[in-house]
Formats: C-alpha cells, sequence, structure tokens
C-alpha cells in the first residue's frame, strides 16, 4: 500500500515538473528572435552621421521603438512643428526668407536641439563604435553600445571622451523593441548619466518654451533707407 502510494506521488511530482518546464519553454519560444533586438539597436545606432530627429528620419525607425517611447518622439516633433509654423509666420511677417534665421534670444536654444539626434544622445559621430552585449532576464532584453570620441589639443591634451548606452529592450509586436536608452559618459575626468527618456522631456519643453517665447512678442519692421553719402 506505501509503496502503491509512494509510487503515485512520484508520479505527480514528474508530471507537475515536466509541465512547469514544457510552460517554461513555452515562455522562451513566444518571446521575439533576439535578431530582431540587436537589428534595432543597430539601426538606430551604427550610422556614420548624425540624424537630427525629424519625421521623415524617425519614420524609418519607428518600429524599433516601443509604444511609450514612440509617444514621447511624437510630442517631440509635434512641438518642433509648433515651433517652426510659429517661426515662419514671423519670418513672413518680416519678410525674412532666410530659412536659418532665428530671433537672436532663442537661436542658440533651438539649434542645439535641432541638430541633435537625441535618440543616440550624439552632436557628432563617434570615431570607434561596438555592440558588445547582449542579456536576456525575466522577459526583457538589454544590449549595451559603448563609443569612443577622440579629440587631441594642440598641446596633447586628451579631449575625446566615452560613453556607455545601455539599451533596453520589450517584446512588442512580434519583435525586440527599445523602450528606453541609458547613457553614461565619461570626459574630463569626470561622470554623467541620463536617459532617452529625460532628453526627449527635456527638448521638448526647451522647443515650447521657444515657441512661447517668440508667439506673441512684437517684432518691430523696419523699412530700409538710403545711405547718405557726404560729399566735401
Amino acid at each position: 500500500m506505501r509503496a502503491r502510494s509512494w509510487a503515485a506521488i512520484c508520479g505527480v511530482c514528474f508530471f507537475a515538473g515536466a509541465s512547469i518546464a514544457v510552460g517554461a519553454e513555452n515562455i522562451r519560444t513566444r518571446l521575439p528572435l533576439l535578431t530582431t533586438g540587436s537589428e534595432a539597436v543597430a539601426k538606430v545606432f551604427d550610422v556614420k552621421t548624425v540624424r537630427p530627429l525629424e519625421p521623415s528620419s524617425f519614420g524609418r525607425l519607428r518600429k524599433y521603438f516601443s509604444a511609450r517611447q514612440q509617444k514621447n518622439v511624437d510630442q517631440f516633433l509635434g512641438a518642433l512643428s509648433n515651433l517652426i509654423a510659429t517661426r515662419n509666420r514671423i519670418a513672413g511677417r518680416l519678410g525674412i526668407k532666410q530659412e536659418w534665421w532665428w530671433p537672436p534670444d532663442v537661436g542658440t536654444d533651438v539649434h542645439s536641439v535641432m541638430k541633435h539626434d537625441p535618440l543616440t544622445d550624439r552632436a557628432m559621430p563617434p570615431d570607434e563604435l561596438s555592440i558588445t552585449s547582449t542579456r536576456l532576464l525575466d522577459q526583457k532584453l538589454t544590449m549595451r553600445v559603448e563609443e569612443r570620441y577622440k579629440e587631441v589639443a594642440r598641446d596633447g591634451t586628451d579631449l575625446g571622451g566615452t560613453k556607455v548606452a545601455k539599451v533596453s529592450l520589450v517584446p512588442e509586436g512580434g519583435r525586440w523593441v527599445i523602450d528606453d536608452i541609458t547613457f553614461t559618459v565619461q570626459q574630463y575626468g569626470k561622470r554623467s548619466a541620463t536617459t532617452l527618456t529625460q532628453i526627449l522631456a527635456e527638448d521638448t519643453n526647451q522647443l515650447r518654451n521657444a515657441r512661447e517665447k517668440i508667439a506673441n512678442r512684437k517684432f518691430e519692421i523696419r523699412t530700409a533707407r538710403p545711405v547718405q553719402v557726404d560729399r566735401e
């Protein structure tokens, strides 16, 4: 009697263990292929030029980002569109046709945002780039991107630095997509860190503030006058 009971118990334990193993295997097989994560990181980081964040440039990268991060980018693009529309209205009223023109007190801030690539936190392409590791844990994928910038002053001082981007990816729509990025910069003996979410929020606020700053301002329209030349 005891032997039969012990055998029955062992049988139940075996099948329970097998069910757990099969369940875990099913979870793994339901996750997207790791190659989709590698593709997303390569498409965003492995480029030779700096891509300012615009509707056309992000259109090709949208599928590589999570819905949460797409929303953050769309808010940035909306603020950028509103600012440019306001600038164009003012320029038209003043008769200014140069596309590079901005009111002096906002020009520097606007250009620093528009010429920068917030998706990679780059103002210039790195001299060296390596995508070094992939880690899958608790249905989340992380990848590591290392960048090296080389710049030497005339006196031989090293002005370069390194940046490590820890990319966090989540499964969405049958592939791994970028949900956030933590950037850690080491330069001049100092270390600083920020995230893609923080960068997009700060840049979006900066664009909105620039628009509010110039939206209701009264610009003086001056009529050109001929130059008078003194004659002796």
